[in-house]
């Protein structure tokens, strides 16, 4: 990303290398965060490290330790790694990928109004960051799932989502 960055400081004139440089960026982000977060969990021959949540569940009672360690990490997919992709996405385009786009095909509109600059290009900015952000958390959220740390979402100042560890009931 700096790297692209540098070449688009040093050659302006190049604005498609930037654009294909940063697409590609996101387009390999959102690929690899997606296989996390649409692929379901195979049944593993991990032995847990902690207890299972679903052990004294009445659904699991039957199954073996396998299934339960996959059902466990399922649903750490589906109700945690999968809405964090989700948001990510919506982010880069929503946020981010339609404000870039409307501050490009409409330069001369938004350069003459009175915020000029200050308005579509800062949204592409925090669109971009926010995805990146939340990308990122995808990935802590699937690791943690992959040690089986039990990871979970808390928010800081209300407003910024990060991924923490339970480890035996006690968050780290």
């Amino acid at each position: 990303a700096a790297a692209t960055v540098a070449v688009y400081a040093s050659l302006r004139q190049f604005y498609a290398v930037f654009l294909l440089g940063y697409g590609s960026t996101v387009v390999a982000i959102t690929m690899w965060t997606g296989q996390l977060a649409l692929r379901p969990r195979q049944r593993s021959n991990r032995q847990p490290s902690t207890p299972s949540m679903l052990q004294s569940h009445p659904l699991c009672a039957d199954k073996g330790q396998d299934d339960v360690i996959a059902a466990e990490a399922e649903a750490i997919r589906v109700g945690l790694i999968r809405p964090l992709w989700v948001a990510a996405v919506l982010s880069y385009i929503c946020c981010g990928g339609i404000a870039w786009v409307c501050d490009f095909l409409l330069c001369s509109v938004v350069a003459s109004s009175p915020l000029g600059d200050f308005v579509l290009h800062p949204l592409w900015h925090f669109g971009a960051g926010t995805g990146t952000w939340l990308a990122i958390q995808v990935i802590a959220a699937a690791r943690g799932e992959a040690l089986r740390a039990r990871p979970r979402l808390q928010w800081a100042l209300q407003i910024l989502p990060y991924v923490v560890y339970t480890y035996n009931d006690k968050s780290a």
